[in-house]
């Protein structure tokens, strides 16, 4: 800790730990806030039903955030389908 501010070695992330794509620091995996839930509706959704759930992750070394979703969820989205059960 230096001037009362963690550093990114003081916390104890695994080598598992999703990399950021900027800096290759830890990404700590959070969630969105502001919304009830927030979701992302794609352009070619057909009707206002079909949404996928988003997620985010941000590197504590350097700020990078990143949202993303389910890649076979949004797809399903797009094409008008139930997604399978996961």
């Amino acid at each position: 800790m230096i001037d009362g501010v963690p550093e990114v070695s003081d916390f104890g992330f695994t080598p598992d730990t999703p990399k950021c794509p900027k800096c290759d620091g830890p990404m700590d995996q959070g969630a969105l806030r502001g919304g009830n839930p927030v979701y992302y509706v794609p352009s070619q959704a057909p009707g206002w039903t079909n949404a996928a759930d988003l997620h985010a992750r941000a590197c504590i070394a350097c700020g990078y955030t990143e949202v993303f979703t389910d890649p076979t969820l949004l797809r399903c989205v797009m094409a008008g389908i139930k997604p399978p059960k996961t």
